[in-house]
């Protein structure tokens, strides 16, 4: 596929719009904003964090975790399905991440050993009867980024491109833009 850069290239767009939009990921004990709380099914969604995906989960779009956008540690995901990959209950990120603390993954559950390595303090982990919590090293965030935002300067190459590829090329492109910027990816296969 021929790359199309603009003089303000999309992968800067996206950045300045994670700027504007970006939200605290997980929900946080009232008296400790880096204490992440999680039971068995998944961790929960910080309160605007979860309305803001609500808006979002069913449509395609791009996703960006982070912890810090001058060195911190980055994923960087898309969607194509209905209901997202952020629901507490599936094999991805929200249960995968509890799962992954409990001992309790599954055979077909995605490998996030890194993520908490670079976001928790493994040390600090507490299990209650019903209510878990780990404390953050430090604040992540997340923002989810609407197909639309992106799709028509892709499109511009070919218009038979479906939203699965037009997401393939963006996340592609914002893996290697933040690599260049030298932060540090949790894309497993592009954190080497």
């Amino acid at each position: 596929m021929k790359k199309v850069y603009n003089s303000t290239s999309i992968e800067f767009k996206i950045n300045e719009f994670i700027k504007r939009n970006s939200f605290k990921l997980f929900l946080t004990h009232e008296n400790d904003n880096l204490m992440a709380l999680f039971d068995k099914s998944g961790f929960w969604f910080d309160k605007q964090a979860k309305s803001e995906y609500k808006k979002i989960m069913s449509l395609p779009h791009i996703y960006i975790a982070f912890s810090n956008m001058k060195n911190g540690f980055i994923y960087i995901g898309m969607s194509n399905q209905t209901r997202g990959r952020w629901q507490r209950s599936h094999a991805y990120h929200l249960g995968t991440l509890a799962h992954t603390l409990l001992g309790t993954t599954n055979d077909f559950d995605q490998d996030h050993r890194s993520w908490i390595k670079r976001w928790m303090k493994l040390d600090s982990i507490i299990i209650n009867d019903k209510i878990h919590s780990i404390n953050l090293i430090e604040d992540i965030f997340i923002s989810f980024v609407p197909l639309t935002f992106y799709e028509n300067d892709i499109k511009l190459t070919s218009k038979s491109l479906t939203n699965r590829q037009v997401n393939q090329e963006i996340e592609k492109r914002l893996i290697y833009f933040y690599k260049k910027k030298g932060l540090n990816l949790l894309n497993k296969i592009h954190n080497k």
